[in-house]
């Protein structure tokens, strides 16, 4: 089976492609588009279920253009081969308002999953590169593969 990465419609307005302006760090403004994207994939766990996951893709207005808002279309394939991966690390994202990235959560009890007594951040994003694997966090020395460590060293802004 094909692991195929489709686009979503905001589930508020309808609409494929929520415009932005941002500002890079020389001050200059400019028009980029979000595309939300999701992939559902069989899982590996012994009973087989469905992974989905979802991400946003910002891509510059030229290159919205080369593709064509027509075909960026609720329900269709993304036009660029890739994957959805989760990156889970102990550095969470800080807007450029100073909003802090919520740390990861177990659903039923709402308590903060932890590394190594740190709380963890899991982050999903496109990305072209098929080879690219998913890292995961676990406290856990009785794996003896365990995903090791991350941290994103550079200062990032959602």
């Amino acid at each position: 089976m094909e692991n195929t990465v489709k686009i979503l419609a905001n589930k508020e307005t309808g609409e494929t492609i929520t415009w932005r302006t941002i500002e890079d760090s020389d001050g200059n403004q400019r028009e980029v588009g979000v595309v939300m994207l999701q992939s559902i994939t069989l899982n590996n766990s012994s009973i087989g279920g469905l992974s989905k996951r979802v991400a946003f893709k910002t891509l510059e207005k030229e290159a919205i253009e080369f593709i064509g808002e027509a075909n960026l279309v609720d329900g269709t394939n993304y036009p660029q081969q890739g994957k959805i991966v989760v990156t889970e690390t102990l550095v969470p994202y800080v807007s450029k308002s100073g909003k802090t990235q919520e740390p990861k959560s177990n659903p039923t009890t709402g308590e903060v999953i932890l590394y190594k007594g740190q709380p963890i951040y899991r982050n999903s994003e496109f990305t072209a590169d098929l080879n690219t694997q998913d890292v995961f966090l676990k406290d856990n020395a009785s794996v003896p593969d365990h995903a090791k460590e991350q941290l994103i060293e550079d200062d990032l802004v959602m």
